[in-house]
């Protein structure tokens, strides 16, 4: 009686662990199409070993081409396409950390990506000594 008490106790164990790692996989997943505050939509998909994030659509009332670029060839390049998000791969729990490009500005400054919930992303960066983030909602 004791020894399957004791099998018991390890499936029973075993069946928690794996609903834990189920659970935090089914969270930790920035991939998918999300809305910036402003309106923007962005894709995050898988890229190498890495995520990266492109463009869909600019934010209503923004500009469609690149124009604060610093590079004069790419200011008028549309901004439809462009990846946002470079290279972001993980760094702790719900968290991935690369580059970030700046639509607004034009500068691709040191980022990341933090998974608040299955709907909600953070994505944060800083510029020399400004630092600032924005919420984005999962449209998909």
């Amino acid at each position: 009686m004791k020894a399957n008490r004791g099998a018991y106790a390890v499936a029973f164990l075993a069946t928690a662990f794996a609903q834990i790692i189920v659970a935090d996989k089914s969270l930790a997943d920035p991939r998918g199409l999300w809305r910036t505050q402003d309106g923007a939509t962005v894709r995050v998909a898988s890229c190498g070993g890495a995520v990266c994030g492109t463009m869909v659509s600019p934010a209503p009332g923004k500009s469609n081409t690149d124009v604060d670029n610093p590079d004069p060839d790419k200011r008028q390049r549309s901004v439809v396409g462009v990846e946002v998000m470079i290279s972001m791969t993980p760094n702790g729990p719900n968290k991935w950390s690369g580059r970030l490009y700046s639509l607004a500005g034009g500068q691709t400054i040191n980022g990341s990506i933090v998974e608040v919930d299955d709907r909600t992303i953070r994505v944060e960066g800083c510029a020399g000594p400004l630092c600032g983030g924005q919420i984005m909602t999962r449209i998909r």
